[in-house]
């Protein structure tokens, strides 16, 4: 029994503040019910206490385990010229855990022989001992980017009886351009950099990001958030090319990893599903390819017991080339249903899992003749034009996607497919065209403004003068008037040429993307008057721009030959050479009645 509490006179003055402290005191003592904490509730995750203790225990292909190895293991020995390793892929097909767990293993391995000391495969604290993770800094007075330059800068003596795996799976703010060229120059840093350095992996989820509007006008990091649209073409194109970057990729786990793995968890876990709602309720899962939202799910349903609903929680994204061969082949899933039954299904599939309908579209546009080696009449390929068309013209009503991707469908059903070998998808030419289209726009824009008249339109500076004005200046005669200059001159815009569809993504930094090209003299003499322009407007002091404004009713005999003067080199400069001077050539003529020359 707790203590009897000792009776407070009535007289004294703090008896009621006593008694109420009492009284909280007896409050406080209340027995409390117990509650788990978070800690707890995260430990008793299933994605925590079934992760791998070891790469062989990863579901995940062999055959990816061991192209991983064989790139990794000879960079973590220094046998190898690589120092990035760019390793991509959906969410949730295993890439970063085997990065780590295979990362952690092998450098343990080289330094047991050659420091003859074993580590364990993983600390106490349930981590990578022999791995350095990079945390996206959550300061607020420190910069992202700077933060990652110093994480790399201390990485940087990370080797020999130091030696880590250097892993970044968080990246800074890359959707800002400034912090996107800082990030970019910290990895061409790290590539190009003399000395020995540790392994580095850029880990990397691909996603598509949907605009507001449902599609988009240029392919970049703003809407697809792979590796070449984070690192650059030209980054990725030079540093696969000269050895210093490698990249592997992942595909989504296939369905008999996901089976062995999932089994092995529900026997141990004892998990009781019907077996009639079994291979319903688990195969929608295995299609997703992802082990981890597999596992949250899996033990969600555990603890509610309640098979009724899906609760995936996750959309079955599809990429741009498997919507393309759904809608061109049919789907090999439904394989044995009837020919409606199966079109219906994929079609289905298409609509539910990709949401760029238009460049959907461009890409059966762009496809469709893969289908039977194109051995069928033009009339059915002139149907498939007209309902894209039809579609394009309904705008963005949901019936026309669905429309257009049906009848495309329909229509190759009716052909009938022939037996062989499968062409090459090709990506569609549509943001090729718009990047050639935009350079055009951006030349034939600094030329009217830097070198020839802003008055003049578009479609005669693009039409005329960018073909004549090249021709003139390239002349032997006008190079021996005026002199040779260094580079020649190319037609403003860039020459006329085919544009070709491939496989490969044209990725578009921006809008005003610039390219390395071919010199020119045109381009060297814009980016001369651009730079004296800013140069004159960064020489103006304040004291220039605020001079005092007085009267000058004195000396009227200097304004008026200062007058004189002004006018003679008016109208100087605005006399025409002598006709007789260049009467022998018509096309300097058409320059000079231009006022171009």
């Amino acid at each position: 029994m707790p203590p009897k509490r000792k009776q407070t006179p009535l007289d004294d003055e703090d008896s009621l503040s006593e008694e109420v402290e009492d009284v909280s005191e007896d409050f406080i003592r209340v027995k409390r019910p117990r509650t788990e904490s978070v800690e707890t509730v995260v430990q008793d995750s299933w994605i925590d206490k079934y992760s791998p203790l070891n790469s062989l225990e990863i579901c995940v292909n062999p055959r990816k385990l061991k192209e991983l190895r064989e790139v990794l293991e000879p960079m973590i020995r220094g046998t190898l010229e690589c120092r990035l390793l760019v390793v991509t892929g959906p969410a949730g097909c295993g890439k970063s855990t085997l990065i780590k767990c295979l990362g952690n293993e092998l450098v343990a391995k080289v330094k047991e022989a050659s420091l003859g000391k074993t580590e364990p495969n993983k600390s106490q604290e349930g981590g990578f001992p022999n791995i350095v993770e990079y945390f996206d800094s959550e300061l607020q007075d420190v910069s992202h980017i700077r933060h990652f330059s110093e994480f790399l800068d201390a990485s940087r003596y990370r080797i020999g009886s130091n030696l880590a795996l250097i892993v970044v799976e968080e990246y800074p703010n890359v959707f800002h351009h400034e912090t996107l060229q800082s990030f970019r120059d910290c990895i061409r840093n790290w590539l190009y950099s003399p000395g020995t350095l540790p392994p580095l992996v850029l880990c990397l989820t691909e996603i598509e990001i949907e605009s507001e509007s449902g599609h988009r006008g240029y392919y970049n990091i703003e809407n697809n958030f792979t590796a070449e649209t984070l690192l650059g073409r030209a980054l990725m194109t030079h540093g696969v090319s000269s050895g210093v970057v490698q990249r592997v990729k992942f595909l989504p786990i296939a369905k008999t990893f996901m089976k062995k793995s999932i089994s092995k968890v529900i026997q141990k876990e004892r998990v009781k599903i019907p077996p009639e709602k079994q291979v319903l309720f688990l195969s929608s899962l295995y299609e997703s390819g992802d082990i981890r939202a597999l596992l949250s799910n899996l033990q969600l349903w555990a603890r509610t017991g309640s098979f009724d609903s899906d609760l995936s929680g996750k959309e079955n994204q599809i990429s741009l080339f498997h919507a393309v061969g759904k809608v061109v082949h049919s789907s090999a899933k439904f394989a044995s249903m009837d020919e409606e039954s199966s079109d219906s299904f994929s079609i289905r599939a298409v609509l539910d899992g990709y949401n760029n309908f238009g460049l959907l579209h461009l890409a059966l546009l762009e496809n469709y003749q893969i289908y039977s080696g194109l051995q069928y009449e033009v009339a059915v390929a002139a149907d498939l034009v007209d309902a894209l068309s039809i579609s394009d013209t309904l705008g963005g009503l949901e019936e026309s996607h669905e429309y257009a991707i049906r009848e495309v469908r329909h229509q190759l059903r009716n052909v009938g497919e022939s037996r062989g070998r499968t062409q090459p998808m090709k990506f569609p030419r549509h943001f090729k065209m718009l990047k050639a289209a935009n350079k055009v726009k951006r030349e034939v824009d600094n030329y009217s403004r830097y070198i020839g008249d802003s008055r003049v339109s578009f479609a005669n500076v693009n039409l005329l003068d960018g073909y004549f004005v090249p021709s003139i200046f390239n002349s032997f005669r006008y190079k021996l008037q005026n002199g040779s200059k260094p580079y020649s001159y190319n037609r403003v815009g860039g020459k006329f040429q085919q544009i070709f569809a491939d496989d490969e993504v044209p990725v578009m930094e921006s809008e005003f993307e610039h390219e390395l090209g071919v010199k020119d003299q045109f381009a060297m003499e814009i980016e001369a008057k651009m730079g004296g322009s800013e140069d004159r407007n960064d020489g103006l002091s304040e004291d220039d721009l605020s001079d005092e404004i007085h009267n000058t009713t004195d000396d009227d005999n200097d304004n008026d030959d200062f007058n004189d003067s002004l006018d003679d080199k008016l109208v100087s400069l605005t006399q025409r050479h002598d006709e007789d001077e260049l009467s022998d050539d018509p096309e300097l003529d058409w320059l000079v009645s231009q006022g171009r020359l």
